[in-house]
Parts: C-alpha cells; sequence; structure tokens
C-alpha cells in the first residue's frame, strides 16, 4: 500500500497579546472590523470619515449604511452606530459630529437633534417619539437608535413592555410606563432570560444563553447581537466570530472568548489619536437658556403626539361667529387658538424649552378662560396656553423640555385641547426669574406662524379637511389678524 502524505501541518497559534505593537494583533482587528461592518453598513473603509471617527471614539459597529436627510435648509449626511449617531454637513465630509453632542445638551430635545433622531431611527425602519420615556432614556445614555417596535412579553404572572436598542433592552413592567430599565442591569433568572431571548430575536439570531460568546457579551455589556456565532478564516487559523452592537468577540478555539478590544489596532485607529469630539451648534436652534429670553422660537413638534385631527383653526372661523359666539364674546367674536380634538387625558406636551408660568384651575389663571385647568408656559417671546386641561403634570417655575408632558386633555363642549399662543409683554422680556408671573399682554396670534416649515405641511392638510378657506368667514389659513381681548366684536359678514 503506497504512503499516504503527511496531513498538514497545524497552523501556529496565533501570538496577539505581547506587549507593544503586534503587527498581527493589527491584522486581525482591522479583520474584525471589516466584519463588524459587513453586518448592517457598507463595509470598513479605512480612508471614510465616519468609520475613523467612530473607531477612534469606540462607538462600536454601523447600523446602517450612511444615509443623506434635510433639515430646515441645509442637507446632511449621517449614520448610526451602536452609541453615537454621526453626522457632517454637506459637502464638509471631514467635520464629523456627533448627534449626542448637539448643542448644550447630549439629548434629542431640540428641534435639529430631534429631526436627526427621526432620520436615524427611520433608516434602520423605526419611528422615533421624543414624548417616549424609553426614547428620552436612550437618548440619555447613548443607546442608539432602537431595532424593532416595542413589543410586549409575559414573565410569570407580569406583563413587561420592552424595546431593543443597539446597545441595551430597555423595559417597564405594565402599566408602570416611566420605571425603566436595563437588560444589562438585570440579575440572572427568567426575566433576563425572556429579555434576551426576545432581543436575539429581533436581531434573526438563535438565542443560546451557555454560549461563551453570549456570556462574554452579557459580563462586558456589548449590546445586542448582530450576528450569529460563525467561523472566519484569518492567516490559516479557523475563529469562532460573533459580532455585537458595541464589539466583535472571537475565539481561537473552545469556549474562550476574547473581545475586539484587546488587541492592538493600527495606529490609524487608535483611540489614543482621537481629538476631542467637536461640539455642533445648528442654527437658529432654541435652547435651556432661552426659555426667559427675548429670543422668537420654531416649533419642531405638535402639542400632541402624532397627527391629531383639528377641529378648529385660529381666527374668524365660522364656528366662532356662528354656534360657537357665546364663547368668543371677549376676544372679537374670533377663536383664539387651534384645537385638537383627542380623547380626555391624552398627554399635552411641551413643544421647546420653556417655562411654566401657571399651572392650575383656570378661574384663578393670569389670562383666565378655557376651563377646567389651564397650564401657561413661556417659551421665550411667546407664552403657550394648554386649555380645557383635566389634570395638570406641571408646576409653576418648573422648566420644561420639548417632549414633556405638562398636563392631560379634557372635555369642554366636547373632548379636545385648545392651544393659543400669546405674546410676552416688552416688561418681562428680560425677567429670569423661574418664578416670575404670567402678563397677559390681551392680545394673541396665529400659532401657525411659530410652527417648522415641516409642520406647515401638516396644518395645510388640516385646513383642506376643514373646506379651505371655506372655514373662515374672512380671510384664509394665512392671514388672519391678531386678536385684541376686549376689543369690538368682529361683524364682518361670512363668506356664503
Amino acid at each position: 500500500m503506497p504512503d499516504m502524505p503527511p496531513p498538514p501541518p497545524e497552523p501556529e497559534p496565533l501570538e496577539l497579546y505581547t506587549r507593544g505593537t503586534n503587527p498581527q494583533a493589527q491584522r486581525l482587528w482591522l479583520a474584525l472590523q471589516r466584519e463588524a461592518y459587513r453586518q448592517r453598513g457598507e463595509g470598513f473603509r479605512e480612508d471614510w470619515a465616519f468609520p475613523l471617527h467612530a473607531a477612534r471614539h469606540n462607538l462600536g459597529a454601523p447600523l446602517t449604511r450612511g444615509q443623506r436627510t434635510r433639515i430646515g435648509d441645509q442637507e446632511y449626511v449621517f449614520q448610526p452606530f451602536a452609541s453615537a449617531i454621526l453626522f457632517s454637513v454637506v459637502p464638509k465630509w471631514g467635520e464629523v459630529y456627533d448627534v449626542y453632542h448637539v448643542g448644550a445638551e447630549a439629548s434629542g430635545s431640540t428641534s435639529f437633534a430631534a429631526d436627526l433622531h427621526k432620520a436615524a431611527y427611520a433608516a434602520v425602519g423605526q419611528e422615533y417619539r421624543a414624548e417616549w420615556a424609553s426614547h428620552q432614556r436612550a437618548t440619555q445614555d447613548r443607546l442608539g437608535v432602537a431595532l424593532a417596535p416595542a413589543t410586549r412579553i409575559g414573565v410569570g404572572e407580569h406583563e413587561y413592555s420592552l424595546q431593543v436598542f443597539a446597545s441595551d433592552t430597555l423595559y417597564v413592567q405594565v402599566p408602570n410606563w416611566n420605571d425603566l430599565h436595563h437588560l444589562s442591569t438585570t440579575p440572572p433568572g427568567a426575566l433576563a432570560d425572556a429579555l434576551w431571548r426576545e432581543t436575539y430575536r429581533v436581531a434573526g439570531v438563535p438565542f443560546n444563553p451557555d454560549s461563551a460568546a453570549h456570556q462574554l457579551a452579557v459580563a462586558e455589556k456589548l449590546g445586542s447581537p448582530l450576528s450569529d456565532l460563525y467561523p472566519m478564516d484569518f492567516e490559516g487559523q479557523s475563529l469562532q466570530v460573533q459580532v455585537f452592537a458595541r464589539e466583535v468577540v472571537f475565539s481561537e478555539g473552545g469556549n474562550v472568548f476574547s473581545r475586539q478590544h484587546m488587541l492592538d489596532r493600527p495606529p490609524t485607529f487608535a483611540d489614543s489619536a482621537a481629538a476631542p469630539a467637536p461640539k455642533f451648534t445648528p442654527p437658529d436652534v432654541f435652547t435651556a437658556s432661552d426659555a426667559t429670553s427675548s429670543k422668537r422660537p420654531t416649533f419642531g413638534m405638535l402639542p400632541i403626539a402624532g397627527n391629531p385631527q383639528l377641529t378648529q383653526l385660529y381666527g374668524y372661523t365660522k364656528w366662532s361667529a356662528g354656534g360657537g359666539r357665546q364663547y368668543y364674546g371677549a376676544t372679537q367674536g374670533q377663536h383664539p387658538g387651534i384645537d385638537f380634538w383627542v380623547p380626555v387625558g391624552t398627554p399635552q406636551l411641551a413643544i421647546a424649552h420653556g417655562l411654566v408660568v401657571y399651572a392650575g384651575a383656570s378661574n384663578t389663571a393670569p389670562f383666565g378662560g378655557a376651563p377646567p385647568m389651564i397650564v401657561i408656559v413661556r417659551y421665550g417671546n411667546v407664552y403657550g396656553l394648554y386649555g380645557h386641561s383635566s389634570a395638570v403634570r406641571v408646576r409653576k417655575g418648573q422648566f420644561v423640555r420639548p417632549g414633556e408632558v405638562v398636563s392631560l386633555s379634557g372635555d369642554y363642549g366636547g373632548p379636545h385641547l385648545h392651544f393659543e399662543l400669546r405674546p410676552v409683554p416688552a416688561s418681562v422680556l428680560g425677567n429670569t426669574d423661574p418664578q416670575q408671573p404670567g402678563v397677559n399682554a390681551g392680545t394673541s396670534m396665529n400659532p401657525l406662524d411659530y410652527f417648522s416649515p415641516e409642520l406647515q405641511r401638516y396644518f395645510e392638510q388640516a385646513w383642506r379637511q376643514l373646506g379651505g378657506d371655506q372655514h373662515f368667514c374672512q380671510g384664509g389659513l394665512r392671514d388672519q389678524g391678531v386678536i385684541t381681548f376686549g376689543a369690538a366684536v368682529d361683524t364682518r359678514p361670512c363668506r356664503g
């Protein structure tokens, strides 16, 4: 019998953890980086600004390819990562910013940041809701974007609502909506296993709680899995690899796994080469310090979440001149705000950084009207008035952020929110005292003029649904004038 050829030699074990610069470790780091980008990105491009910035700042894996969006008059390119949403102003590709560093706060509360969050969530097929406690917490803790819609699971006798984000899963025990918990800090047990099983389901990966790769990821808080465990060839050595949102883990064989972070990386990508993340100040941002300023705000969100139905617009409407005349005798027979039809108990939201100057019964409010309860928030040089509230959720002197619940809607001639904007008198514009009173200037203005261009389309659609200019006795959507309280009632005839 002829001699058989000798078996191929066993590959030399990798020597990856020697001190100092290790070329083989650097090559493996680069290979694992490519695996991370292969899952959801467009591939790791060493000469692109986003991958370079993300590597130097340890921001984890990309969650989608680079995208473009327009905010106001400017176009931006952006890409969500495990713990960042990076963006640049087109065409300044080399100037990379992180949305968590926008303005003075790491938050999604400014109009610009909220718009970029919406774009980043939409890029992975999800919806950003600035008023949700879970989305606010995800922004605060830099958990990246949501990877799936919120869902519910039962564990024992309890029901839990959860949402999987890139860097962690947040959950509450129903109905304690604001009592949020992190999966990464949940003790081992039936609840943690159920939450991890759902997290893996979102990723489309089988859940194996005994996997050494999974156990390392749990211990090191590496976030959601982006891949199953799979083999990878590296310079003749077969490795086992699993990609998590925050980092890649690998094994040279057996059940001992290591983190990519333990490897030497090429000098170009070393975190020691990272400059401090630059801070981007978006144009015309209304910040917390502007709440008591003389600045005119531009509102990027509605006082009710979603796209609520409008039942009456601002101005000389046919209802105010007809069946509603009894309500508007003090306002020239005109409707001094906008009515949003919503069920009783619907959360009513702050629409910018503001200061609460009144919250309570309407009969003791400085502006009067709109019973039974009312909240008045100062937004720079205007007051926002939330009328017909059934309950208040804020107190006088409290600063609020966009999306924060200020009150719950009530019922007055039907369930709705009556929302007004009134000017802050010149005598008050310089007052920054949180306990300042609300001072009635005696006029109201068309709220539409203060909302962003994106929301104008919403109002125009509502105007068409209400019959267009036929909704008004005189004039149209954009030319309803200032209403003066106590002035003579408008008696101009209504169009036919």
